[in-house]
């Protein structure tokens, strides 16, 4: 098998420079606990990739990375289960996605589901959905799949400058760009019940949309919105992504759920399972870690006030698929 460059779903969602939120608490019970699941010897950093409904979860150790070219040759991928951490050669590279039989997926595979297929590029570039070992050849570039085998993610047009919004199901492709009026976009996430998470941008900035039954919700146009990056939902549309949870209808930044003094900041989520539980990557002592929030209460805090010290840079990462074609 010819060898490729690693990569993961951070080359297919955003590059974004760190947010710094600070909340002002009101008087609120947190609601997580916040874990640390550390580095791997011989690596400086580490992110969370994946998370099934037992709440293993799988990630990536490494020491350098950027979203066209991958990790470092010396990155080692992670099991998290019942409290230990163990090194693991997932299919593919690098760790990316692991279902509720605890088969997981890396490297060019981005998506794997409880059903055992899973989606991503071949050596020849092609995209594919992989059932019991057989390729089947997609019309999109595939960035998520659910239990029904449902596909999302974008087409390239206008000589890949441009990308549209896609949902691949029993055998139909649906164009979900129109109704967001965005110039590029990228469907990053499907739960089951066909729910889609759609993250695009154009000359007004980056917008993140939920699309349930036809209807698009804009997230960053609610309260607490603005500069949110959206990249992973759950069953009950909960939503997660650079510092945020998206859940009753309301936008709140993760470290309202934490004590104050936890040590953590900058969470960057990066995946959110039916229970709630969120991983992602955050700054702890000044090192990049990977993390895992557990709920403990049902109690939602106040909305509150937030000081912003660091600005947000997004652009879609779409030149990486135009990278990655040209191999």
């Amino acid at each position: 098998m010819t060898t490729k460059p690693f990569r993961t779903r951070c080359r297919v969602l955003f590059a974004v420079a760190v947010c710094c939120l600070t909340p002002a608490w009101a008087n609120a019970s947190p609601m997580y606990n916040i874990t640390g699941l550390g580095v791997m010897p011989g690596n400086t950093q580490s992110i969370a990739t994946g998370i099934n409904s037992q709440g293993q979860v799988v990630g990536v150790s490494y020491t350098t990375h950027d979203v066209i070219n991958g990790y470092d040759a010396g990155a080692k991928s992670f099991l998290y289960s019942g409290g230990q951490v163990n090194q693991i050669n997932p299919l593919g590279g690098p760790a990316n996605a692991i279902n509720d039989s605890g088969q997981v997926v890396g490297g060019f595979y981005l998506g794997i589901n409880n059903a055992g297929q899973y989606i991503g590029i071949d050596n020849n570039g092609v995209e594919n959905v992989y059932t019991n070992g057989q390729a089947t050849a997609l019309p999109l570039v595939a960035l998520a799949i659910n239990n029904a085998g449902a596909i999302v993610g974008d087409v390239l047009t206008n000589g890949a400058h441009n990308s549209l919004a896609t949902m691949y199901a029993n055998g139909q492709t649906t164009d979900l760009s129109q109704a967001t009026g965005l110039q590029n976009s990228a469907a990053v996430g499907i739960n089951n019940n066909g729910d889609v998470l759609i993250t695009g941008s154009n000359g007004n900035g980056v917008h993140s949309f939920l699309y349930v039954n036809h209807i698009m919700t804009d997230l960053t146009g609610l309260p607490g919105g603005a500069g949110k990056i959206a990249t992973a939902l759950n069953d009950s549309d909960q939503i997660v992504g650079n510092n945020f949870l998206y859940t009753g209808g309301q936008i709140l930044p993760l470290t309202n759920f934490l004590l104050p003094n936890s040590g953590w900041s900058n969470l960057y989520a990066t995946g959110i399972n039916n229970k709630g539980q969120i991983i992602g990557q955050g700054l702890f002592n000044g090192q990049e870690e990977a993390f895992l929030m557990t709920p403990i209460t049902q109690t939602v805090p106040e909305p509150t006030s937030v000081t912003l010290f660091g600005g947000v840079m997004a652009g879609l990462a779409f030149v990486r698929a135009k990278k990655r074609r040209s191999q």
